[in-house]
């Protein structure tokens, strides 16, 4: 590939994207900021990484003086997809089991992090339900 095929601009940024091979998935946890939640939080996505035979990427961000952020992504040939969805999502749901709370995920593993029992849920329901009775919104997606 010749070198000028990757210069960035807004223009080529697109057709840079889609015409490449790879891909990417991501995981964005938050933890408290002390050293056995970040030793117990990168633990997890080191292992379950290893188990797909995936090679994380993670940065570590400080948010404030008690939280930490994690920006974990996975790169991989888009036959691989399928794989490293996957491997987010169990990533995700160890996570979640050790306190570790995404603060925010793609739309096919917002189910993670939605419980149907609370009463915060009811009332966001309530209110769907009121701006959208026939649930065409996003169906599937946010709220059931």
């Amino acid at each position: 590939m010749s070198e000028d095929k990757f210069i960035f601009s807004k223009k080529n940024l697109a057709k840079q994207v889609k015409d490449t091979d790879c891909g990417f998935s991501y995981c964005l946890p938050l933890t408290r900021m002390d050293k056995e939640s970040c030793e117990n939080m990168v633990q997890i996505i080191e292992d379950i990484s290893k188990n797909h035979n995936f090679d994380p990427s993670i940065t570590l961000n400080p948010i404030n003086a008690s939280t930490i952020e994690a920006v974990v992504s996975l790169s991989y040939i888009k036959f691989n997809a399928k794989k490293a969805h996957k491997c987010i999502r169990e990533m995700q749901e160890e996570l979640n089991k050790n306190g570790h709370y995404s603060y925010r995920t793609n739309i096919r593993d917002m189910d993670l992090y939605s419980d149907s029992s609370t009463e915060y849920y009811k009332h966001l329901q309530e209110i769907k339900n009121s701006f959208d009775p026939h649930g065409i919104i996003s169906p599937g997606r946010y709220l059931a």
